[in-house]
């Protein structure tokens, strides 16, 4: 008599628990590297987080992609969380100066997303002009920093808050070819998105006044600076921001400033 194959059946529910329990401890990563990245003085432990969040990603998303079912936090916009976390190692590595690494990095998730037939992200345009501008290809980074802008600004209008932090890069470009009053012409724009959004002394604006005083001082044209950097001193102050390294940079400006 022939035999019967056993059946095997899967505990889906013993999967879908072990993946809500990975996309915890991914988003507390997330956490970490945000945390890391704000305070801006270890740039190491960045990596270590950001390439812990790649490791944590590729699991939830075979996790996912197993159980049958979209993550938690699956998608952040237009990206998947592998794409995120590939975007996140790329600017780590660039911290530290790794420029093949962090190239790597920014493509591997811009390839991804072509693979899930999604074109990139204006994340992963920006990271991957970041890459670019760090070899020096100013206009091919500058080339996917304008096509980034261009999508946010079509989906969200000019005023749309994401478009700053591209609007920062679009700045460093410039100041990189000399273009010195264009770079800040850059920087007042993302001045007036970010105080229309948040207010004048909100701590968000903190960077943005930073650089808008370290440009000034590269110009000499010190009581300008000085206004800047004074307002992101008293602002980080405030909100107990002291050890952080854009506070340290602005005292240190602002002391050569009054000098």
């Amino acid at each position: 008599k022939k035999k019967q194959r056993p059946v095997i059946q899967f505990d889906f529910s013993s999967i879908g628990e072990s993946l809500v329990t990975t996309e915890k401890i991914l988003e507390a990563k997330i956490q970490e590297y945000n945390r890391l990245k704000e305070e801006s003085r270890n740039p190491e432990g960045m990596l270590e987080a950001a390439l812990h969040t790649l490791s944590l990603s590729r699991l939830v998303s075979q996790g996912a992609a197993y159980g049958g079912r979209e993550t938690k936090g699956g998608y952040a916009g237009k990206n998947d969380i592998v794409t995120d976390a590939h975007c996140r190692v790329s600017e780590s590595y660039l911290l530290l100066g790794m420029i093949t690494q962090a190239m790597q990095h920014a493509l591997e998730g811009s390839a991804r997303s072509l693979e899930s037939n999604r074109n990139p992200s204006p994340q992963v345009l920006t990271c991957v002009g970041r890459a670019h501008m760090a070899t020096g290809d100013i206009k091919k980074a500058m080339g996917l920093f304008d096509e980034a802008l261009m999508a946010i600004k079509d989906e969200k209008g000019e005023m749309a808050i994401e478009q700053c932090e591209i609007l920062c890069e679009i700045a460093e470009a410039y100041w990189r070819q000399k273009k010195h009053r264009e770079s800040i012409d850059m920087l007042c724009d993302v001045w007036t998105v970010q105080e229309s959004k948040y207010g004048a002394d909100a701590l968000q604006l903190v960077p943005t006044y930073l650089l808008l005083g370290q440009a000034y001082t590269k110009l000499n044209e010190h009581d300008r600076a000085t206004d800047h950097l004074f307002r992101a001193i008293r602002i980080s102050r405030e909100h107990h921001k002291e050890n952080t390294k854009s506070f340290a940079e602005a005292c240190v400006l602002l002391g050569g400033c009054l000098s």
